[in-house]
């Protein structure tokens, strides 16, 4: 069973997602939170990368296993905006810890996941039981699989932070507390998965902000590669084992008397009553042809709010990252686009509910790809906001 991350994989363990396979909105804090961040993430991880690696359960290993590792994401930010107000800050982007296991015996894996970066976060918390040597049966909180962006985590993304489309048509945090059946294959050329969620989004971020949702969320991804395999990153360079590869990917999702956002477009309807009926899907497309791996992405919304009315939202994405003559370094490009209320055909209508956003980036892996330290710059426009300018440095160690 194929695994998306370095570490070996774990039989019967379907991989669709990964030690990565996470992204979290971008964080703001305060200049006097990060030192507390910094300090406590470093100890933790250093205790943990102290033991890191696996440890065998019973007398050879023949009752289990317990696996740990983690990974550090330092980041230096500048943000600047055209109405002239700006900001630079060092913040922990990810600091997490991760414990997998396995109890061959009884046909189970499990996994924890942590962020200890500032307030500490559970990220991943599931059991999964193997029904054969393809499919799972998995029960907890984990990623909602649904679009390529969130198939291929964060860390192992050509940029970590996830594009203004695919953002906006996720589901908050990516994470959801359900059950689903996940499958792959042994070498990598499909996934499927379908997957029952209660649509209230991750347990550390239910609060008294958002009122009850009663009805649930389902998701749905499959993914067929006629060359190489799935991809388990969107950099050239992450893909150094398979130089050739094409996959091709869907997804959906849908919802009922949900409040995972404000879907309500009337800002004057009170918070209580933003819930809403809606059904997202996707399709994506991966190639890799020696030193150059595009991605693209399409995805459409129907919202039908219980107070006013509905409407459609649309998005697309292309990435492109191509090797460098240099040895272990690239550079990539990325174009996202979203449009709100695309039937809204008032002159204003793009720039009140769309954003366009522009990236460009640098790479250069270390350690046989297991650090790797990243300069970004990220443009958007469009949207209620004034546009936005953005200059990331960071580093990222992953144990």
């Amino acid at each position: 069973m194929r695994e998306k991350n370095s570490r070996p994989a774990y039989a019967g363990w379907p991989a669709m997602t990964g030690l990565s396979s996470n992204e979290l909105p971008r964080r703001r804090r305060s200049t006097a939170t990060v030192s507390g961040a910094v300090v406590s993430a470093m100890l933790a991880c250093g205790v943990t990368a102290a033991g890191a690696g696996e440890i065998p359960l019973g007398s050879d290993g023949d009752a289990g296993s317990l696996s740990f590792g983690g990974l550090l994401q330092p980041r230096l930010e500048y943000d600047r905006r055209d109405d002239g107000d700006h900001r630079a800050e060092t913040s922990l982007r990810r600091a997490w810890l991760d414990i997998r296991g396995e109890l061959p015996g009884y046909g189970l894996t499990f996994r924890m996941q942590t962020d200890v970066g500032g307030s500490a976060s559970v990220r991943d918390l599931w059991l999964q039981y193997a029904l054969g040597e393809s499919w799972g049966l998995r029960m907890g909180q984990y990623t909602a699989p649904f679009a390529l962006s969130r198939s291929v985590g964060g860390p192992n993304r050509t940029f970590t932070e996830i594009g203004v489309a695919a953002n906006n048509f996720q589901i908050p945090q990516g994470r959801d507390t359900g059950v689903g059946l996940l499958g792959s294959a042994a070498d990598g050329r499909w996934e499927a998965s379908v997957n029952v969620f209660d649509g209230r989004g991750r347990l550390d971020r239910r609060g008294d902000d958002r009122p009850s949702t009663d009805g649930g969320l389902v998701t749905t991804r499959a993914a067929f590669a006629p060359v190489g395999a799935v991809p388990s990153h969107t950099s050239t360079l992450g893909n150094t084992r398979q130089p050739a590869a094409l996959s091709f990917g869907v997804g959906g999702m849908a919802a009922a008397d949900n409040h995972l956002r404000d879907w309500t477009l009337d800002s004057d309807v009170d918070t209580e009553d933003q819930r809403a009926d809606w059904a997202t899907g996707t399709v994506d497309v991966a190639a890799s042809l020696g030193p150059v791996t595009g991605t693209a992405a399409a995805f459409q919304r129907r919202v039908s709010p219980d107070e006013g009315n509905g409407y459609d939202d649309q998005g697309w994405e292309a990435e492109l990252a191509m090797a460098l003559p240099v040895v272990d370094q690239e550079i990539a490009l990325r174009r996202s686009v979203l449009r709100r209320d695309v039937n809204d055909d008032r002159p204003d209508a793009p720039e009140r509910g769309g954003q366009r956003e522009w990236s460009a980036g640098w790479t250069a892996f270390h350690d046989r790809h297991a650090w790797k330290t990243q300069v970004f710059a990220i443009r958007t426009r469009g949207g209620d906001q004034p546009s936005d300018w953005q200059a990331h440095v960071q580093h990222q160690v992953h144990f």
